[in-house]
């Protein structure tokens, strides 16, 4: 008797299963994707790069509510530097979101996000997407008036590097002088000294600015250093 229950019910949860199956595929995608990410200073390939990966549709207005985000996968690359995924991606989804290196897991390289779009993906078949990522190098930055005039003399500075990503930022600060940094780092005195220990795009070059004011006359300069990934590089700014 049980196994006559048993086959009655079999063709109703094979309905259950190809019905669920049917919503299922009415609410997602199933789009493949597959890369190498590779050093883009070397061109070689990295291993264990953590890649997450967000489905995203905006909200129709900035009052709006019915905007979506949602993690569909995280994959690290192999010795190869290849990975591959398969997506399942809720339906009005509009764009793929690829977050690499997230929060510098692999401290030698910066992290950096790619948008895709999902119109330009084939869901039908496999997709491909390549990425790079630059190194990080240390530089430090030497500043010091070396030629003060008065109480009144002003000087901020900055740098930046074009790469594939963020690199670290200010790691260290140093202060050699009696004048301390305003919050904005800016500093006003005659006795500025310092060293700010930055992490850069390595193997090119970072350009440095900095502005002096010194009795009101105003001096804007620009300098360059190619920062190398093997050693701790030093630039010197005196004004």
């Amino acid at each position: 008797m049980k196994t006559l229950k048993l086959i009655l019910y079999m063709p109703l949860l094979l309905v259950f299963i190809q019905t669920s199956c049917k919503n299922d595929l009415a609410n997602f995608q199933i789009i493949t994707i597959e890369g190498v990410v590779k050093d883009d200073a070397l061109k070689q390939e990295l291993n264990g790069i953590v890649i997450t990966i967000d489905a995203i549709k905006s909200p129709s207005s900035w009052e709006g509510w019915d905007g979506k985000r949602e993690t569909v996968e995280s994959v690290t690359t192999d010795a190869n530097g290849y990975y591959k995924v398969k997506l399942k991606v809720f339906k009005d989804a509009e764009r793929l979101e690829f977050y690499l290196n997230p929060a510098k897991l692999n401290k030698d390289y910066v992290d950096s996000q790619r948008d895709v779009q999902l119109s330009t993906l084939n869901v039908n078949g496999n997709n491909k997407q390549d990425f790079t990522l630059s190194p990080i190098g240390i530089l430090k930055i030497h500043f010091k008036n070396s030629t003060p005039v008065s109480a009144t003399d002003f000087f901020y500075f900055g740098g930046y590097a074009n790469g594939n990503g963020w690199p670290s930022g200010i790691i260290q600060k140093e202060n050699c002088g009696t004048v301390p940094a305003s919050q904005a780092l800016t500093w006003t005195g005659k006795d500025v000294c310092g060293i700010f220990t930055v992490g850069t795009i390595a193997e090119q070059f970072t350009h440095v600015w900095w502005h002096v004011n010194k009795n009101g006359v105003i001096h804007d300069y620009q300098d360059s250093i190619f920062v190398s990934r093997v050693i701790v590089n030093d630039f010197q700014l005196n004004y």
